[in-house]
């Protein structure tokens, strides 16, 4: 996967208030005691959901899935059944959740019971929004 961008900005560039405040915390920690503090740079990575090679394989996997698959069966129960419908790692499902790839939207609970359906058309209307929205940034 490719790397996240980085924005720096150096302390002076920052406005008053905010470098005071800074500077103040910064000297308060032992290990900033030896460090110039006019050095300081403040660095941010993007926040970027990344389309990967996984997510269309994923997205291509779910779609001839459901084209096999009668639209009343078109659910599964829990995440461990999506990730094999998908054919990825629960690891990597938990991190698309996480990164708003795949999103609650399509999990149907079952009313009385907490079993979590997820409905798998919804699920691949997601990911091909994802790739869209990513073309669309590339292009």
């Amino acid at each position: 996967m490719a790397r996240r961008g980085k924005t720096s900005i150096r302390l002076q560039d920052l406005s008053e208030p905010v470098q005071e405040a800074l500077l103040q915390d910064l000297r308060k920690m032992d290990k900033f005691n030896d460090i110039d503090l006019n050095s300081v740079v403040v660095t941010g990575t993007q926040k970027l959901i990344e389309v990967s090679t996984a997510i269309p394989e994923a997205a291509d996997n779910l779609r001839m899935y459901l084209e096999a698959t009668p639209p009343d069966d078109a659910y599964v129960y829990g995440k461990r059944a999506l990730c094999d419908v998908l054919k990825i790692s629960r690891p990597t499902l938990d991190k698309w959740i996480k990164e708003g790839v795949i999103t609650s939207s399509g999990w149907v609970y079952n009313s009385g019971f907490s079993n979590r359906f997820i409905d798998l058309s919804a699920i691949l209307e997601q990911l091909r929004h994802v790739i869209s929205d990513k073309t669309k940034k590339n292009n």
